[in-house]
């Protein structure tokens, strides 16, 4: 059948089709090519050497807050094994003003994440469109311009921060519009001005940047000056996490305590890469997650400030029924809350605005007689539910905290060698009697080592609290041989 005995529609169906290959073809070669892949490391990578390196890249040109030159290698390292995890962590970096650090930031994750497009500017349709197509690891600066309050943009980026995240759009064919699927799931760092949308900021891990102090020493950052050895740290990291990706696809590491369900899924990736380090990565990262996890992320929700504030006046007046005009008029006298605020000469938190607020919480105002008098109000009991769900005890969510572990120096394995204690002391060999050199170079209790894959944060620390004992004996007995005593038996841990 030649073209002329075509039909209007085979023809557009044969010719159109053709040319859609062909262009898409042309579009995935060039996806490929904008974006530059590592070389693969000719060798196998220590795990511990590679973090070190990439932790000191970051202190070496940025302040950063603390916690986050631990958190960051492992944010870096999880971008090379993205089919390995389900969820992936968004990065948000944000400050109170200009000049913080954060595209310096942005640059040096350029320099060594997995596939980076760092962007200045981006619609909704174009981060699924990007990742669907390229796939890549996606930086995007001056957020605070164009992202906040663009819902669409908000739900595209909240979908992509699991495996099975995908959009629907309707895409114009031959045949009409036809829904199309996008897969969104991608890492992402944001960074910008102020904090983000309430929901990106519940799957980010943050780091709030801040100005240098004059006392701050730190290099001026020259990307051109970092290219080979930042590319070099690129194809550590691509062979490390392949040799080991499906190694860390079937950890499931225990999760520190006090990060509540949304922290464990987003904090998981980086835990089960630490894990498969080291120990004493592990609780260097639970003290870094102890740091950057916000202690009061619900502070700013509205209905939960109403809750936590209902709660207080419950506890001052110390009775089970409050009327909704007295409860009202405690919380205008809540001066650091907006519900005393008016509008219009009037208060915008009204017993209708009240009840709505709260019906969310299935809390329902009542009708009940008070002394002579019938009142319309709440009573304690319909609270009860929603402040254990909602507002957990403070205290003991800081005390879990504060009581993470502090990071201990890593047990060697037993085939070290022994240090002789019969030479001379002087004080060019005081390094000698270090813990960390006294635990490189002896074994301890010919112990043989030990998988703590399964260990919980407690059980390690007990297990530590053995070695340090033990290592205290150690220290002791070198330092009989020089008649002086280094570490007392009950030396504090």
């Amino acid at each position: 059948m030649t073209a002329d005995n075509l039909t209007k529609n085979e023809s557009a169906q044969t010719g159109t089709d053709s040319q859609k290959t062909h262009k898409d073809n042309n579009m995935k070669n060039n996806n490929s090519q904008d974006i530059p892949m590592p070389t693969l490391w000719p060798e196998p990578v220590d795990g511990m050497e590679l973090v070190s390196a990439l932790k000191a890249l970051f202190e070496r040109f940025l302040v950063l807050p603390d916690g986050a030159s631990s958190a960051l290698p492992f944010w870096v390292l999880h971008t090379y094994a993205m089919d390995a995890f389900y969820f992936t962590p968004r990065l948000c970096i944000y400050s109170p003003v200009p000049r913080c650090g954060k595209t310096q930031l942005l640059q040096l994750l350029e320099m060594t994440v997995y596939r980076p497009l760092n962007v200045a500017g981006i619609t909704a349709a174009g981060v699924f469109r990007c990742i669907d197509a390229m796939h890549p690891t996606l930086l995007i600066d001056e957020a605070d311009c164009f992202m906040n309050g663009d819902q669409t943009m908000r739900s595209v980026i909240n979908a992509g921060y699991q495996k099975n995240g995908h959009v629907v759009r309707n895409i114009d064919t031959k045949c009409g519009y036809l829904p199309k699927r996008f897969a969104c799931f991608s890492a992402m760092a944001i960074a910008g001005i102020g904090e983000r949308d309430s929901t990106i900021m519940d799957r980010s891990i943050t780091v709030v940047m801040r100005r240098k102090k004059p006392s701050d020493t730190v290099e001026r950052l020259r990307p051109n000056a970092l290219v080979s050895h930042t590319e070099q740290l690129r194809s550590m990291c691509m062979r490390f996490m392949r040799d080991n990706a499906s190694v860390i696809g079937e950890i499931n590491p225990t999760m520190p305590k006090f990060l509540h369900d949304r922290a464990k899924d987003i904090w998981e990736p980086l835990f089960a890469i630490a894990y498969l380090i080291s120990p004493a990565l592990v609780d260097e990262l639970t003290y870094a997650a102890g740091c950057l996890v916000p202690k009061n992320d619900d502070a700013e929700v509205l209905e939960i400030q109403l809750l936590a504030d209902i709660r207080d006046v419950f506890n001052n007046i110390g009775c089970d029924f409050i009327a909704t005009k007295d409860l009202l008029g405690h919380l205008y006298r809540c001066e650091s809350r907006p519900w005393g605020d008016r509008q219009y000469g009037h208060v915008v938190l009204t017993n209708v605005k009240l009840a709505n607020m709260l019906h969310g919480f299935n809390i329902r105002p009542v009708q009940k007689r008070v002394g002579a008098k019938t009142a319309r109000g709440y009573e304690l009991a319909a609270f009860e539910d929603a402040f254990q769900c909602y507002l957990p005890d403070e205290t003991a969510e800081y005390e879990t905290v504060e009581a993470a572990p502090e990071m201990p120096c890593p047990v060697v394995p037993p085939c070290a060698p022994t240090v002789e204690t019969n030479a001379e002391h002087t004080d060019k060999d005081d390094d000698q009697f270090s813990l960390c050199s006294i635990l490189r170079k002896n074994s301890i209790l010919n112990a043989k080592p030990v998988d703590d894959t399964n260990m919980s944060v407690e059980q390690r620390k007990i297990m530590y609290e053995k070695v340090f004992q033990e290592a205290g004996r150690i220290m002791n007995e070198m330092a009989e041989s020089t008649a002086e005593s280094v570490v007392p038996d009950d030396m504090p841990l």
